[in-house]
């Protein structure tokens, strides 16, 4: 399948994605879960994509927040599961934030949304549920998968996907 013009990938980029987690971090509850966003909020730009896997209540929104903070938004951001894309302005000096989720959305619906509107260079974009659209990826992305280990432990894993996914990793490598 070819995607429309512009930034995105064709169907065949997929392949890309490295099948073994470049960095892989746990963490336990939600105060280290939200320290780790933060970490990786901090190594944001306008214009990067992060594409959240996972189950259901795997913590991809409360990775969502922890983002948040660090990118100085106006308000907090709260699951768009019924709005399915949700803008957040940021105050002074910060980057605006494209929360996207995708949970209820059939895999038919999902190429209807304005994607060349997620791709600006004005903000950073998440996208939950990213798995469900790996065809519309932007060629720059930073895919992480986040599953449960029991408890309250979960296990984030970062793949690299471009250039940019691959800078990202290695300043969070540095970090540890």
């Amino acid at each position: 399948m070819t995607v429309a013009k512009g930034r995105f990938p064709l169907a065949s980029n997929i392949l890309t994605v490295k099948k073994v987690p470049t960095l892989s971090r746990e963490t336990t509850g939600e105060a280290e879960t939200l320290a780790l966003a933060r970490e990786v909020g901090a190594l944001l730009k306008p214009s990067d994509w992060v594409a959240l896997m996972g189950e259901l209540g795997s913590g991809k929104t409360v990775f969502v927040k922890g983002l948040a903070e660090v990118l100085n938004l106006e308000g907090i951001p709260r699951s768009p599961t019924f709005s399915i894309v949700q803008v957040h302005p940021p105050k002074k000096g910060g980057i605006a934030l494209r929360h996207v989720d995708l949970y209820r959305l059939a895999a038919s619906e999902i190429p209807a949304l304005e994607w060349e509107e997620l791709h600006q260079d004005t903000g950073v974009t998440v996208v939950e549920w990213a798995e469900k659209c790996q065809y519309l990826w932007p060629s720059q992305c930073l895919p992480i998968r986040i599953s449960h280990q029991g408890q309250d432990v979960r296990l984030f894993e970062f793949y690299i996907y471009g250039a940019r996914s691959e800078d990202i990793i290695r300043r969070l490598k540095g970090k540890k």
